[in-house]
């Protein structure tokens, strides 16, 4: 007896030092772990570089065999916002995208997206893309990030884009902040005061066109309308680039239909003060430099062509294989299936009339369950210099995905399908054929 008791009261015990224990976030069961290595001190971590801005400055090619620096008026950089998303320059286009990172320096930027501009020939940012797209490791100290990637021509050993740090600070290179308004002819959306959007009628009548560097650095003009009305105006900005300034106003005096939308749109232009750019620069937003109790600002957009849907079938893959995209730039912004068509929206950088998608496939499914269908989506057309991007839509038949199942299964065949674009996936959905 007096020995259940005693094993009784011991069982409680180690129960309570168990419980104790737990409480305190001890495991008394798990044996003690090593502990969590030092950071790598030649290695900044995602979390430290988050904030800084970096420039490109060199490019090496086959293991530091080939140096190539990058021209002092190719302005290629970019800030990490976080430590998953960058935002950046590349000579006359701005891109950004989304990181992913893991042990050893390893580095992923993924979801990339750029404006198109044509900057000229044998620039560096076409490498700089590419590198960026394949880039497989990092090494980052206060000074320097280099960023090694596998270049797609085999032979080039590895390759790394060398940066030095620029603290974030603004430099002269932000005048290209500017280019994105060169040539463009945007149309007055809305105002916007304290949140309160309006839309006026005749908005569609009153449209700008920006000229930023026409009579210097940073000097140019601007000539708009105003419903019946045609205006010219000087254009400078401020040292970095974030403000703008119409001044010398002139303007025609005729009286127009909507002479109240024409009148508020030449006198914000009067007193024009912050802008930003969103929509992959297809929108522009201009803050009023009136100090006002309530954020007052004008948004401007370039207009868009209604987009036509195409209907094409998959075509048989030929014995050569996929062939070449014309036109290498296309991103997938909607991706669905609505029974019989898979449905794609798209952009493209620029704008052009020629510009068309077709669909390959040797229509062989995997054995994986359920099993998968490959799709390759080429795209052909003139590349067009623009800083935009250009919305389009195709419905891709499945039916000839059906014609060869068919003999096999009277009944429909649930199946993915993976959506390529130069060999490189885009999405996949689920289809029943």
């Amino acid at each position: 007896m007096k020995k259940n008791f005693f094993l009784l009261a011991l069982t409680l015990m180690l129960g309570f030092a168990v419980q104790s224990c737990r409480e305190t976030g001890v495991n008394p069961w798990e044996k003690p772990k090593d502990e969590d290595p030092k950071e790598d001190p030649n290695n900044l971590s995602m979390e430290k570089l988050v904030g800084t801005a970096w420039r490109l400055t060199f490019i090496e090619k086959n293991d530091k065999v080939n140096v190539i620096p990058v021209p002092q008026d190719e302005n290629i950089m970019f800030t990490f916002l976080s430590p998953n998303t960058i935002s950046g320059q590349a000579i006359c286009n701005s891109f950004g995208g989304k990181i992913k990172t893991g042990g050893n320096g390893y580095i992923n930027f993924y979801e990339l997206f750029s404006t198109e501009a044509y900057c000229g020939d044998e620039k560096m940012d076409r490498e700089f893309m590419l590198g960026m797209s394949n880039a497989n490791s990092y090494n980052a100290t206060e000074k320097e990030l280099r960023i090694n990637y596998t270049h797609e021509v085999p032979g080039l050993g590895i390759c790394t884009l060398v940066f030095s740090r620029t603290n974030g600070e603004q430099n002269h290179d932000t005048e290209l902040r500017v280019k994105q308004l060169e040539g463009h002819t945007f149309t007055l959306h809305s105002f916007v005061n304290a949140d309160n959007e309006e839309i006026l009628p005749g908005s569609d009548e009153c449209t700008i066109i920006f000229m930023p560097n026409a009579l210097g650095q940073g000097q140019g003009y601007v000539n708009f309308r105003a419903v019946c009305n045609k205006g010219y105006a000087d254009l400078t900005f401020s040292k970095d680039y974030q403000e703008m300034n119409l001044s010398n106003i002139s303007v025609s005096k005729e009286f127009c239909e909507n002479q109240n939308t024409a009148d508020r749109f030449v006198e914000f232009l009067r007193n024009t003060g912050n802008f930003e750019y969103s929509d992959y620069g297809t929108t522009l937003t201009i803050w009023s430099s009136l100090t006002t109790f309530a954020e007052s600002k004008m948004v401007l957009k370039i207009p868009q062509d209604p987009i036509v849907t195409d209907f094409i079938e998959i075509l048989q893959t030929p014995a050569t294989g996929v062939p070449t995209s014309t036109y290498p730039m296309l991103y997938i912004s909607k991706l669905m299936y609505d029974g019989t068509y898979i449905n794609i929206d798209y952009k493209y950088g620029g704008k052009t009339e020629d510009y068309r998608i077709s669909a390959y496939s040797n229509f062989e499914l995997t054995l994986s369950d359920p099993p998968v269908v490959i799709i390759d989506i080429v795209a052909d057309g003139s590349p067009n210099p623009i800083s935009s991007l250009t919305e389009g839509r195709v419905n891709i038949s499945t039916s000839e995905i059906r014609k060869r199942v068919l003999n096999a299964s009277p009944q429909k065949v649930k199946m993915k399908a993976l959506i390529r674009f130069e060999g490189k996936s885009m999405g996949e959905l689920d289809i029943a054929i």
